[in-house]
């Protein structure tokens, strides 16, 4: 029997007190925090999990001084709570805590502006000022996830309302974890070495693309941790600027079959109790370029100036030049960010795809890249970090790295195996 690691108690009376002081720190008389929908795989942006412990996609209303109250979109959510209770799961709501509707309405219409309106008039709250979390910017929604349909509905059904962001406070509040968070994180990046495993062991000239993916989700899946899908890119020869989901998972084509030369490079997103980790592998078939040597090299090297430079008290940016330097010295540029934050991911070193380094490119316009956000973000024992040093030299590109957690006195590394570059 695995032993899962849990979250206590005390954990989700930890969250519910973070809230609190939110609420008394801006003078609010209630929290409404709208978390992604769940359809596409595991929300980005979960944060109405975070006060529920429950399953996502919800909306949840903390009034001041009350335990938080669930919105709950379908009647599926409010069977799948009961059935969890029935087994005696160790739920963090109490049935009372659902906020739902008796008619029948359209699939979602509890996480709708208006019916969010009539509950929050009901508990009195239509002349308030409340906090929104879900409003302002957070990782991929620079505008927010609130439908503007939904938004639309909230305010003018509530003109007396004061609704303002507090996506940043929550944010900041949230970045360093608690020790049982921690341990999740390190649950999930033992996950992320078996699906690495799987997928080494799986990759070899004459098979098909898809087994190796297969295989390591498989892993994930095996070691208890979700995935919503992972970045696999084949670049034939050891040449490719590409860096996506499998193109047959969107685009009706056959996997290519793996050929000596080939260079396999994946992102792994495992998730275990929402929180995430994130693995970067690359996996040489056969003899490799000259090139695809360098870029490894300048990768790794990248990576060991991270662990050197991560620590309390250093600044995002001061990380981000360190892990650069390697890169530029080899000559070569990046693709994808050096760097990002991790539970929430809220800032990220610079990438881009230079037209001066892949000429074709100039036939798309001047495509540009991502600035580094967050620069100036002090870390702190207790936050999360993905590695991802990648070097590109010409083509050909070798992108490596784990997830770390800063300590209080330098960092931890949760993965071992995808630091390196490997050859099968």
């Amino acid at each position: 029997m695995i032993d899962f690691p849990l979250l206590s108690s005390r954990e989700r009376d930890r969250r519910w007190a973070l809230a609190q002081r939110l609420i008394e720190s801006r003078g609010l008389a209630a929290l409404l925090v709208y978390g992604e929908p769940e359809g596409a795989g595991v929300p980005h942006f979960a944060a109405d999990n975070y006060f529920t412990g429950d399953r996502t996609g919800g909306v949840v209303l903390i009034p001041n001084g009350e335990p938080p109250q669930l919105f709950a979109p379908v009647h599926l959510m409010v069977g799948g709570h009961h059935e969890a209770v029935r087994r005696g799961d160790d739920t963090w709501l109490e049935p009372g805590q659902f906020i739902t509707h008796a008619e029948r309405r359209p699939a979602g219409a509890a996480r709708g502006g208006a019916f969010i309106a009539e509950c929050l008039r009901e508990r009195g709250l239509a002349t308030s000022t409340i906090g929104v979390i879900g409003l302002g910017a957070a990782a991929f929604h620079p505008d927010g996830i609130i439908p503007a349909g939904t938004w639309r509905e909230l305010t003018e059904r509530l003109p007396d309302a004061t609704l303002v962001p507090v996506d940043a406070e929550f944010i900041a509040a949230t970045r360093c974890l608690s020790d049982e968070e921690r341990d999740l994180v390190r649950w999930c990046g033992r996950a992320g070495e078996a699906m690495c495993a799987a997928i080494i062991e799986a990759s070899a000239a004459g098979v098909p693309e898809n087994v190796p993916y297969a295989a390591g989700i498989a892993a994930s899946l095996r070691a208890g941790a979700h995935n919503s899908g992972s970045v696999f890119v084949v670049a034939p020869g050891g040449e490719s600027v590409e860096w996506g989901p499998p193109r047959w998972t969107y685009r009706a084509q056959p996997p290519r079959v793996l050929a000596d030369g080939d260079v396999v490079l994946a992102e792994l997103f495992p998730v275990y109790g929402m929180r995430e980790t994130q693995q970067q592998l690359t996996v040489a078939i056969g003899e490799t370029h000259p090139g695809t040597d360098r870029a490894a090299a300048a990768a790794e090297a990248s990576y060991d100036a991270a662990i050197a430079a991560i620590r309390p008290g250093v600044t995002f940016a001061e990380v981000v030049r360190a892990m650069n330097e390697p890169v530029e010295e080899a000559g070569g540029w990046n693709l994808t960010p050096l760097i990002h934050t991790l539970n929430p991911l809220d800032a990220f070193s610079g990438c881009g795809l230079p037209g001066e380094q892949v000429p074709a490119i100039d036939r798309y316009g001047a495509v540009g890249g991502v600035s580094t956000v967050g620069g100036d973000l002090v870390l702190k024992a207790g936050m999360t970090l993905a590695l991802e040093p990648n070097c590109v030299l010409g083509r050909r590109r070798v992108n490596i790295g784990g997830t770390v957690i800063v300590t209080e006195d330098g960092v931890e590394e949760v993965n071992t195996l995808p630091r390196v570059m490997h050859r099968v």
